[in-house]
């Protein structure tokens, strides 16, 4: 922040997650996103936004992103494992499902996204059978989150 503190505790918005991200991994847009929430943000933002699209780490969600909306740890895990799935040029495969029981209703990309940031040791879950995928994304979480993501090979 501009007065030199971090904030650990603050929750991640959807826009800040995204820019980091397109910047740590160098994603680039060659287009514009089709989000018609996201004018109020700088163009570098809005083509961080749609850089992290064009990865397929977003889907169009009827051109709406939400840019100050909060990230949940199952979107986040998602995300990261889309960019993975972009960097790799294949899609991710767990070799188990994590051993979360509150993520058993979530649809499968959500399981597997999740089973990957378990599997690769990014995350833990909030307990030995919990993951908390509604959780909100601390700036002290995404910071462990997104060091641990771009050591993996």
């Amino acid at each position: 922040y501009e007065d030199g503190t971090f904030k650990p505790n603050t929750e991640m918005t959807r826009a800040q997650v995204l820019s980091v991200i397109a910047r740590a991994f160098e994603l680039t847009a060659t287009k514009l996103a089709p989000f018609k929430d996201i004018s109020d943000y700088n163009q570098q933002t809005q083509n961080e936004i749609a850089a992290a699209y064009e990865a397929g780490l977003v889907k169009a969600n009827g051109g709406y992103f939400d840019p100050k909306g909060t990230i949940t740890r199952s979107q986040l895990a998602l995300i990261l494992m889309r960019l993975s799935n972009n960097i790799a040029g294949e899609e991710f495969v767990a070799t188990s499902q994590a051993p979360f029981k509150d993520i058993l209703n979530y649809d499968k990309e959500t399981k597997t996204a999740v089973s990957f940031l378990y599997e690769y040791g990014i995350v833990e879950g909030t307990s030995k059978d919990t993951f908390s995928p509604k959780g909100n994304i601390t700036r002290a979480q995404f910071a462990k989150i997104i060091v641990s993501t771009m050591s993996e090979d």
